[in-house]
Protein backbone atom coordinates (compact mmCIF):
# COMPACT_ATOMS: atom_id res chain seq x y z
CA UNK A 1 0.00 0.00 0.00
CA UNK A 2 1.66 3.27 -0.96
CA UNK A 3 1.23 6.62 0.45
CA UNK A 4 -1.65 7.54 -1.87
CA UNK A 5 -4.13 4.50 -0.99
CA UNK A 6 -3.26 5.58 2.70
CA UNK A 7 -3.79 9.33 1.92
CA UNK A 8 -7.10 8.44 0.05
CA UNK A 9 -8.11 5.85 2.83
CA UNK A 10 -7.66 8.34 5.65
CA UNK A 11 -9.35 11.21 3.35
CA UNK A 12 -12.52 8.68 3.40
CA UNK A 13 -12.48 7.78 7.20
CA UNK A 14 -12.68 11.94 7.85
CA UNK A 15 -15.01 12.17 5.75
CA UNK A 16 -17.11 9.41 7.30
CA UNK A 17 -16.13 10.75 10.87
CA UNK A 18 -17.22 14.43 9.99
CA UNK A 19 -20.58 12.78 8.79
CA UNK A 20 -21.13 11.00 11.97
CA UNK A 21 -20.43 14.02 13.81
CA UNK A 22 -22.96 15.93 11.62
CA UNK A 23 -25.93 13.12 12.03
CA UNK A 24 -24.55 12.94 15.53
CA UNK A 25 -25.31 17.01 16.43
CA UNK A 26 -28.56 16.64 13.97
CA UNK A 27 -29.74 13.79 16.86
CA UNK A 28 -28.96 15.51 19.54
CA UNK A 29 -30.40 19.13 18.52
CA UNK A 30 -33.74 17.12 17.42
CA UNK A 31 -33.40 15.51 20.96
CA UNK A 32 -33.64 18.73 22.46
CA UNK A 33 -36.66 20.03 20.31
CA UNK A 34 -38.49 17.01 21.02
CA UNK A 35 -38.16 17.40 24.89
CA UNK A 36 -38.12 20.63 24.57
CA UNK A 37 -41.65 21.33 22.47
CA UNK A 38 -43.15 18.07 24.80
CA UNK A 39 -42.20 20.27 28.44
CA UNK A 40 -43.79 23.67 26.34
CA UNK A 41 -46.70 21.45 25.39
CA UNK A 42 -47.01 20.07 29.34
CA UNK A 43 -46.72 23.92 30.34
CA UNK A 44 -48.96 25.06 28.34
CA UNK A 45 -51.89 22.32 29.30
CA UNK A 46 -50.74 23.45 32.74
CA UNK A 47 -51.18 27.07 32.26
CA UNK A 48 -54.60 26.84 30.44
CA UNK A 49 -56.18 24.38 33.36
CA UNK A 50 -54.69 27.14 36.12
CA UNK A 51 -56.12 29.88 34.02
CA UNK A 52 -59.75 28.36 34.15
CA UNK A 53 -59.12 27.84 37.94
CA UNK A 54 -58.25 31.44 38.55
CA UNK A 55 -60.96 32.84 36.20
CA UNK A 56 -64.09 30.36 38.15
CA UNK A 57 -61.87 31.83 41.65
CA UNK A 58 -62.19 35.20 40.38
CA UNK A 59 -66.09 35.07 39.41
CA UNK A 60 -66.68 33.61 43.10
CA UNK A 61 -64.58 36.42 44.73
CA UNK A 62 -66.29 38.94 42.47
CA UNK A 63 -69.98 37.46 42.93
CA UNK A 64 -69.23 37.45 47.06
CA UNK A 65 -67.85 40.98 46.94
CA UNK A 66 -70.79 42.44 45.07
CA UNK A 67 -73.31 40.79 47.47
CA UNK A 68 -71.49 41.30 50.49
CA UNK A 69 -71.63 45.28 49.18
CA UNK A 70 -74.68 44.92 48.08
CA UNK A 71 -73.46 46.39 44.62
CA UNK A 72 -72.54 43.75 42.01
CA UNK A 73 -70.35 46.48 40.03
CA UNK A 74 -68.49 47.19 42.77
CA UNK A 75 -67.24 43.29 43.32
CA UNK A 76 -66.25 42.83 39.72
CA UNK A 77 -64.64 46.39 39.91
CA UNK A 78 -62.47 45.42 43.35
CA UNK A 79 -61.52 42.13 41.49
CA UNK A 80 -60.59 43.76 38.42
CA UNK A 81 -58.63 46.19 40.61
CA UNK A 82 -56.55 43.34 42.22
CA UNK A 83 -55.93 41.75 38.77
CA UNK A 84 -54.55 45.13 37.12
CA UNK A 85 -52.21 45.49 40.35
CA UNK A 86 -51.29 42.05 39.98
CA UNK A 87 -50.30 42.59 35.99
CA UNK A 88 -48.32 45.81 36.73
CA UNK A 89 -46.51 43.89 39.52
CA UNK A 90 -45.85 40.87 37.63
CA UNK A 91 -44.79 42.90 34.52
CA UNK A 92 -42.39 44.63 36.53
CA UNK A 93 -40.97 41.68 38.33
CA UNK A 94 -40.61 39.64 35.23
CA UNK A 95 -38.85 42.01 33.43
CA UNK A 96 -36.05 42.29 36.10
CA UNK A 97 -36.56 38.76 38.00
CA UNK A 98 -38.29 36.26 36.09
CA UNK A 99 -36.73 36.88 32.13
CA UNK A 100 -33.41 36.48 33.60
CA UNK A 101 -33.78 33.21 35.57
CA UNK A 102 -35.67 31.49 33.32
CA UNK A 103 -33.16 31.97 30.66
CA UNK A 104 -30.02 30.62 32.89
CA UNK A 105 -32.75 27.77 34.00
CA UNK A 106 -32.88 26.69 30.15
CA UNK A 107 -29.71 26.80 29.33
CA UNK A 108 -28.14 25.11 32.47
CA UNK A 109 -30.97 22.40 31.53
CA UNK A 110 -29.29 22.49 28.16
CA UNK A 111 -26.11 22.00 29.67
CA UNK A 112 -27.27 19.11 32.18
CA UNK A 113 -28.60 17.03 29.26
CA UNK A 114 -25.36 17.39 27.31
CA UNK A 115 -22.83 16.71 30.25
CA UNK A 116 -25.24 13.49 31.11
CA UNK A 117 -25.39 12.11 27.15
CA UNK A 118 -21.81 12.66 27.49
CA UNK A 119 -21.75 10.87 30.87
CA UNK A 120 -23.73 7.85 29.24
CA UNK A 121 -21.72 7.48 26.38
CA UNK A 122 -18.45 7.84 28.04
CA UNK A 123 -17.62 10.44 24.82
CA UNK A 124 -15.96 13.55 25.45
CA UNK A 125 -16.26 16.52 23.15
Amino acid sequence: MDVKDKLEDSLEHIGAYVQTRTDLLLLNLSDKVAKSAATAAVVYVAWSLSGFVLLFLSLALAWWLGQSLDNMAAGFLIVAGIFVVITVVTYVVAKKVLRPTITNKIVKSWNNNDRQDRDNTGHQR
